[in-house]
């Protein structure tokens, strides 16, 4: 079915009783000769001068203020908020041509929740959705901290380069070089303008395109032109992921708790244990 949603991927006077009959027809001959040598000479040189200067400035005063730099946010009152990461309803622009394949099969938010924060920089902590619930923390996948997130532009931020693993089609896929940026709200309600950037391994997803290795960088080839690149390993079966356009909310009920590990010991039902066996 993945392979399947890689290959589709496109006038309308009457006479009798008149006192003055009898008379001399030349007295009742009205003096028809009406000077009708009327003065034509009107003063017709009518004052076309009319007032045209019908003073058409329009100026509505247009120049409205385009400046368009958001307000800067209070450092401090981000802190230990988490923030709502979702890929799949963002744009994703690489890797070109299999766009809609991976955001019809990441059904997981990345999520941001800001350990530490001053006018400087930035700290977060960074973990996964259940599948379809961003509000409640997949504590079967680890969690990554990264620190030094640059907010010298207030309210804007970026931080990276750090790791990310994540579920694509029930398979876990790894990305490294994963940068993240955005935009904070004045509130703090939001973040918009996200961005992900990053590596992703494409390898754990050769079985949906036909189990050889390299598989899926030869249907992204054939796709949309994109080209493999070297992964961690140097091993050229890595695609470039940037997923832009994430409006990022804040979900105040939900709280980040550190994983370290993998599918640790008693993870679906919770925070696993601190000394949970973790693969």
């Amino acid at each position: 079915m993945f392979l399947a949603l890689l290959i589709s991927c496109a006038t309308e006077t009457v006479i009798g009783d008149d006192p003055l009959a009898g008379k001399d027809s030349a007295e009742t001959d009205a003096d028809t000769d009406a000077d009708s040598d009327a003065d034509s000479d009107a003063d017709s040189d009518a004052d076309t001068d009319a007032d045209s200067d019908t003073d058409t400035d329009t100026d509505t005063d247009t120049d409205t203020d385009t400046d368009t730099d958001a307000d800067p946010v209070v450092a401090e009152d981000l802190l230990g908020r988490v923030y709502d990461f979702d890929i799949a309803n963002a744009t994703i622009e690489e890797p070109s041509g299999l766009e809609s394949v991976l955001s019809s099969n990441i059904n997981q938010s990345v999520l941001l929740e800001v350990a530490y924060a001053d006018s400087a920089s930035l700290d977060f902590l960074v973990g996964l959705s259940i599948a379809d619930d961003p509000t409640i923390q997949d504590y079967c996948t680890g969690t990554t901290t990264v620190e030094g997130a640059s907010f010298a532009e207030n309210p804007s931020f970026d931080v990276g380069p750090t790791e990310l693993s994540m579920m694509v089609a029930g398979y876990s896929v790894y990305l490294t070089d994963v940068y993240f940026s955005g935009t904070f709200a004045a509130d703090g309600s939001e973040i918009t303008d996200g961005s992900i950037a990053g590596v992703l391994d494409t390898r754990p997803l050769d079985d949906l395109a036909g189990g050889k290795e390299g598989a899926v960088c030869q249907l992204a080839a054939m796709m949309g032109g994109a080209s493999c690149v070297a992964c961690s390993d140097g091993e050229e079966f890595c695609l470039e992921l940037l997923v832009t356009k994430i409006e990022a909310p804040w979900l105040d009920k939900t709280d980040l708790s550190e994983v370290v590990g993998n599918m640790c010991e008693g993870c679906e039902d919770g925070p696993p244990a601190v000394d949970a066996v973790c693969i």
